[in-house]
């Protein structure tokens, strides 16, 4: 398990290199205060994938004689759902319970999967139930209206293959679904609706394949690939580092991205403001609309930057476009590409 977490930590050292070495870039070519912004950018969402690894973690107080540091971390242990607990039961193997608990008994989902794939699937009886194959350690149980899954493998090299299937009720409306991965993969196969959805992959391929509604969405994507069908919301947040993340069809009122050394692919409709900030990624959006329907403020010394019809490249740049418009697209990109297109 701490080599695992050594690996995590290494990745994140690397990246932290990386925001320096685009600090002294920008320093060299004269345009710090133009790079300022999106280094703190790259640098907040590794420091935002770190702290969730970390809290996710159980019992991590400590990594000493790191890579030539030390790294002290405060955890609080009341706050980890990934950890065991005594007061339910703990499955293994291969394990099945159509009714881990009734549709009305649940408002949130909690759900820490540390290794393997979890499987969200609709149910047959309309209860919450839970199956298992070659899974080493997890519980599933229910606490004050929230059902928390937690997966914590006692070898991490020997539960790849473990699987974890969350049979869930149609039409359930929740409070707060909760999904967070450093594991193999996490696959949503049922529609989920309620008001808030945080999801947090640290690594792993994580595929949501049915339509996600919520009034609030944040989408946390370190290592790996993220890839959402349809997702309907007020209010969308995007922390991506370095992984590749698409969203085939959104509806979305406002939307922020940040983006490190990954990638994002990002197509539907937006009724409110939009805020990129690119560090040295790909970032590409097909827009429902016209390009005149936004107001742009551009940013930054960005490889290529493509709005619509227009091409803006340079080692610095600074551009405001006022076209009337009622929404407005806010863009800081320092050594990445951005590319916006509309489909009418």
């Amino acid at each position: 398990m701490k080599r695992r977490l050594k690996s995590l930590f290494r990745i994140a050292i690397s990246f932290v290199t990386i925001g320096v070495i685009m600090i002294t870039v920008g320093l060299i070519m004269g345009g710090a205060g133009e790079l300022s912004k999106e280094v703190t950018e790259l640098v907040h969402v590794m420091r935002v994938g770190i702290s969730e690894t970390v809290e996710r973690i159980p019992l991590l107080e400590r990594i000493t004689n790191f890579s030539g540091f030390t790294i002290v971390v405060d955890v609080d242990k009341e706050g980890v759902s990934a950890e065991i607990n005594d007061a339910y039961e703990t499955m293994e193997g291969d394990y099945y319970n159509p009714v881990v608990a009734d549709a009305g008994e649940v408002e949130c989902l909690d759900i820490s999967i540390l290794n393997g794939v979890c499987r969200i699937l609709p149910s047959e009886n309309g209860c919450f139930g839970v199956e298992s194959s070659d899974a080493e350690q997890y519980q599933c149980y229910v606490v004050e209206n929230t059902l928390y899954l937690n997966a914590l493998p006692k070898d991490w090299g020997k539960s790849e293959a473990a699987e974890i299937i969350l049979y869930v009720p149609e039409n359930q409306e929740y409070e707060n679904v909760f999904l967070f991965c450093s594991g193999a993969g996490v696959v949503v196969d049922t529609a989920l609706t309620g008001t808030e959805m945080d999801v947090s992959s640290i690594c792993g391929d994580n595929i949501i394949n049915a339509d996600m509604d919520f009034k609030e969405m944040t989408m946390t994507a370190g290592i790996g690939t993220l890839s959402v069908k349809s997702l309907y919301t007020e209010n969308l947040k995007l922390e991506v580092g370095t992984a590749e993340v698409v969203i085939e069809n959104m509806t979305v009122g406002n939307m922020e991205a940040n983006l490190g050394v990954g990638s994002i692919l990002a197509q539907g409709s937006t009724n409110g403001d939009i805020v990129l900030n690119c560090g040295i990624g790909s970032l590409e959006m097909l827009l429902a609309g016209e390009q005149d329907s936004y107001n742009y403020d551009i940013s930054g010394s960005a490889e290529s930057v493509q709005i619509g019809t227009d091409t803006l490249a340079g080692m610095v740049m600074e551009r405001w476009i006022d076209n009337n418009a009622d929404k407005q697209i806010t863009m800081s990109c320092a050594m990445g590409s951005v590319k916006i297109e509309f489909e009418e």
